[in-house]
Parts: structure tokens; C-alpha cells; sequence
């Protein structure tokens, strides 16, 4: 897919421990100098073997808790030590808190909280790590995971759905902020995929999570528009769109927001 376009950069990948974060992972290794980030070292050592046996030889795993105090300090001076400024940030740290998914009236105070701390603080911060280099640069790219739970809603998780709609303000502000500096900013959004949240969701029946299909795990990116003059876009998939499939068209669409 994009293996064989994107070739000597350096890439930040936030939360690349879980099922989109690995494929993700795969796709960008290859040919480049690739910084991983998970909370989980032993996750994060499995994950370098996997990308070295496919080919990878410069990947970076930096262990880190995105919900500690002083993460993102702690994470940027290591980035610093390792390469210095990151040319692309794709970030698909995020996802939803509780054990049970369902009323948001029975979410917690503490839940509410994390939802929108992971799932748009944590978007913002990296982005603004990351720009000042890029911004001295004169180009940069930025590419945030986000879902379709930020257009169409998603049952009982009303702090993850309203998160993930500011990820699409917030592409849209630092694509019109910086975009004279040569960064484009943009979020790709996929609809429910079989990760454990939502895979579970989908097994036990519960209403608005058919479309979720078990054993399908790797997303597939959608082409984006033809124009490449646009800095800021917000790609969905909707219902019905693959999420197994493998095509160069739909990689076409994660290399036009990295190329």
C-alpha cells in the first residue's frame, strides 16, 4: 500500500499497540525512520520483531503513558533525543473508558473525563509537539485517526462521540492555521472496526453495532478527493466500505495525506 512511496521520513505513530495501530504500523515502517508509542513495553518489543521480520530496520519503540502527568513533555524530549523534529505525526492513540458500554447516564464522572481527555487533548497536544519543527521546516503532515462516532453519534458513548467531532474542528483549524507553512492536517474516520471494544459490542448484540464484522481487523484508508490543493479533509467510511480490504486505491487515499 503505501510501502515503496513514503521513503525517508521520519514518523511519529501514537498508539501503535492496538489492532489500527499495527496496521498502521506495517504500512509505515518499511523504508522509514518509525517512532511507536504504546503504554505496554513488552506490546511495543512484540510489535518491533513483527515490523523487523517484514522488512524494517529503523523503528523506535518509546514506552509511554499518554494519561500520566507530564506525557507529553517526557515524550517530545524523547523524540528529541532519538531524531530530533518528526516530519509526519499519524495518531491512533484514543478509544472509549468503562468496561461496559451502553447508557450514557451510567458513565462516570471519571469516564466522561478520560473519553474526551484521550480522544481530543490528547490529539491536540501531539499536534502541537510536533509543529514547531515542522513550522521551521516549511512542511509537515499530520493525520489523526478519528471515527465515524463523530458524525452519525454512537450508542451510550455521547463524550467519545462529541471527542471525536473535535478532532474534525481540530484538523480543520491547524490546516487553516499552518497551511502557509506547508502542513496539511487531516483525520481519517472508520467506522466500527473489530477491535476489543467494539468486536464486543457487535458479539453481544447490542443495538447500533451490526455493522461490526468479527475477524475483520485492518482498515482500510479511503481516497481522498482528487485535489491536492486542500490542506484539511476529513475522510469517513461508511457502513458498507470493506474493512478488510487491501487495494492500492485505498492506500492511495493515507499516501496523498503523507505525501
Amino acid at each position: 500500500m503505501t510501502q515503496g512511496r513514503t521513503r525517508g521520513k521520519t514518523i511519529l505513530l501514537a498508539g501503535a499497540t492496538g489492532p489500527i495501530g499495527r496496521a498502521t504500523a506495517a504500512q509505515l515502517a518499511p523504508g522509514n525512520t518509525l517512532l511507536i508509542t504504546g503504554r505496554n513495553p513488552d506490546r511495543l518489543s512484540e510489535l518491533v520483531a513483527d515490523l523487523e521480520s517484514r522488512g524494517a530496520t529503523d523503528v523506535v519503540p518509546l514506552t509511554i503513558d499518554l494519561a500520566e502527568t507530564d506525557a507529553f513533555q517526557i515524550l517530545f524530549a524523547q523524540v528529541q533525543e532519538h531524531c530530533g523534529a518528526v516530519e509526519i505525526l499519524v495518531n491512533c492513540s484514543g478509544g472509549w473508558q468503562g468496561h461496559t458500554p451502553g447508557d450514557f447516564l451510567l458513565k462516570t464522572h471519571q469516564e466522561l473525563r478520560q473519553e474526551i481527555e484521550a480522544n481530543l487533548v490528547w490529539p491536540t497536544l501531539l499536534s502541537q509537539g510536533v509543529l514547531t519543527g515542522m513550522v521551521d521546516r516549511g512542511s509537515g503532515r499530520i493525520v489523526h485517526v478519528s471515527s465515524v462516532a463523530g458524525a452519525i453519534g454512537l450508542i451510550g458513548h455521547a463524550a467519545y462521540s462529541g471527542a471525536k467531532a473535535g478532532v474534525t474542528g481540530l484538523v480543520r483549524q491547524l490546516a487553516m492555521e499552518f497551511g502557509e507553512s506547508g502542513i496539511t492536517a487531516n483525520a481519517v474516520a472508520p467506522r466500527p472496526v473489530d477491535t476489543p471494544g467494539p468486536g464486543a459490542c457487535s458479539r453481544a448484540g447490542i443495538p447500533g453495532w451490526r455493522q461490526c464484522s468479527p475477524g475483520r481487523r485492518i482498515i482500510s484508508w479511503p481516497s481522498p478527493p482528487r485535489s491536492r490543493h486542500s490542506s484539511s479533509s476529513w475522510f469517513p467510511m461508511w457502513p458498507g466500505t470493506s474493512t478488510a480490504r487491501r487495494s492500492s486505491s485505498t492506500g492511495h487515499g493515507l499516501q496523498l495525506m503523507l505525501g
